[in-house]
């Protein structure tokens, strides 16, 4: 949290991006491709510039512009050997949209009088498995269950301890991935254990720290290794709103970084000036993240300023960046008055940073709202974004709240509503939106299901598999 600060300034209308690697310079140390040879023959260079000035008189649009492949109001262009595509209206129409089937295809979860295996408290993550089977990493245990595709319980792996294997507190425990068929959770320390069914143990992966510094942080696999994320922004000497970046690294399975993928904006931070301890940071109320995803050699990375998303390949060189236009707003009074009724209207705890939260939230009014809050990759390749709302806003509150850490007691009729989610396709078009059923959060999607966490209205937990229904 926070520290305890006495007046919170206005925010800079400027977001420096605090790095010390430019964008040029972050680029894969192994596979990258030599630069092209330049000729330095001046009667060159003049036959192009007349066959260009040729072309424009003429007309002719195969030379004078870079559009390869429109598509309805879709652009393709290439820039540099990257693929660029913009889109507008979604390909799908109303009779060909996907959707999500009414009723799930498996629920997992009881509540009393059931196994052990089968009650959940804080699901940390949900992985479908080759075979139909679910892995379900249960954070407050610090266990990770294993289930058949039938929904029987095979076995699990994990709990509290230090041995391998284990976890020393479940505040360790930070995100889970899945590789293929091995699940993943990354804790604290640039660490990762494996699990895979029906319950064993195989592997700890330990990654190599920056050479720039730093704390490094495993996020997901992709191309037969890792990819570690680790903070190197500057820390700011005024207050005010700053852009953090961190650098992206891509490890072997011995943790040894092989090559840097990119230095990339994570988040925009109020600091402000703390009564002891110097500046302090809490993240800007509805400011836009960075989103990390990837499948097989498949990486996705993206941060939410505007709806942008390059698709890179598994060395983390990017192929594709997409862009979907007409998708941005900025923070209104609704979002505003939702924020209050979720967090300022029942809080008990300390006014002082009642009041704090307040003038943040005073001053995110008429900020862009993040383009999207979340990206997923599904089994086929596409890309799933989902639509920022003002929940993800009051997330780290939730969050803190069920650890008792705020004194707040949240109105869960909010969650009562579909999610939606912007799908873009193999080539880079945007397909269209899939809504998502009310109290369900995505977490694995495949060929033909989504697989999430389902929350009745008592905040139970569920495992939900939905059939997706395409057209």
């Amino acid at each position: 949290m926070a520290p305890q600060v006495a007046d919170v300034p206005p925010p800079s209308r400027e977001l420096p991006v605090s790095t010390s690697i430019p964008p040029s310079a972050a680029r894969p140390l192994e596979w990258a491709a030599p630069p092209a040879p330049r000729s330095s023959a001046p009667a060159l260079v003049l036959v192009l510039v007349l066959v260009l000035v040729l072309a424009l008189v003429l007309g002719g649009t195969g030379c004078a512009r870079d559009v390869s492949t429109p598509a309805g109001d879709d652009i393709v262009r290439d820039s540099a050997g990257i693929e660029i595509v913009e889109s507008g209206s979604p390909v799908w129409t109303e009779a060909t949209r996907w959707r999500l089937g009414d009723e799930p295809l498996m629920e997992l979860g009881r509540v009393g009088g059931g196994a052990p295996e089968e009650e959940f408290a804080n699901i940390l993550g949900v992985h479908g498995l080759s075979d139909g089977g679910v892995a379900v990493v249960d954070r407050w245990r610090a266990l990770i269950v294993f289930f058949d595709a039938s929904g029987a319980a095979l076995g699990r792996a994990g709990g509290v301890g230090s041995g391998p294997g284990e976890f020393r507190s479940f505040e360790f425990m930070r995100e889970s991935f899945a590789c293929r068929d091995t699940v993943f959770v990354a804790t604290l320390g640039g660490m990762a254990q494996g699990f895979v069914a029906p319950g064993a143990y195989v592997r700890t992966f330990r990654a190599e720290p920056p050479p720039e510094g730093g704390t490094p942080g495993v996020r997901l696999c992709g191309a037969g290794g890792f990819v570690v994320q680790s903070r190197h922004s500057a820390r700011p000497v005024t207050p005010g709103l700053h852009r953090d970046s961190v650098l992206l690294t891509w490890h072997d399975r011995d943790g040894r970084m092989r090559a840097v993928i990119d230095s990339v904006p994570s988040a925009d931070r109020m600091w402000v000036q703390g009564v002891h301890e110097g500046l302090g940071y809490s993240d800007a109320l509805f400011g836009p993240s960075l989103s990390v995803a990837a499948r097989d050699d498949v990486l996705v990375t993206g941060f939410a300023d505007r709806f942008e998303l390059a698709v890179r390949d598994g060395s983390g060189a990017v192929r594709r960046i997409v862009r979907v236009d007409g998708r941005g707003r900025t923070v209104g009074a609704e979002d505003v008055d939702r924020f209050a009724a979720f967090v300022l209207d029942p809080w008990r705890g300390n006014q002082d940073e009642r009041r704090r939260l307040e003038e943040r939230l005073e001053a995110a009014l008429g900020r862009p709202v993040p383009a999207f809050a979340d990206v997923e990759v599904d089994a086929a390749g596409n890309v799933w974004a989902r639509d920022f709302d003002h929940l993800d806003a009051v997330a780290w509150f939730d969050h803190y709240d069920a650890l008792g850490g705020l004194g707040i007691s949240t109105e869960r009729s909010e969650l009562d509503r579909s999610r939606r989610w912007a799908v873009i396709g193999t080539d880079g078009r945007y397909l269209g939106e899939v809504l998502t059923p009310p109290r369900f959060r995505v977490h694995d999607i495949g060929e033909d299901w989504v697989l999430g966490v389902w929350r009745d209205e008592l905040d139970v937990e569920y495992v939900r598999k939905y059939p997706l229904i395409k057209p």
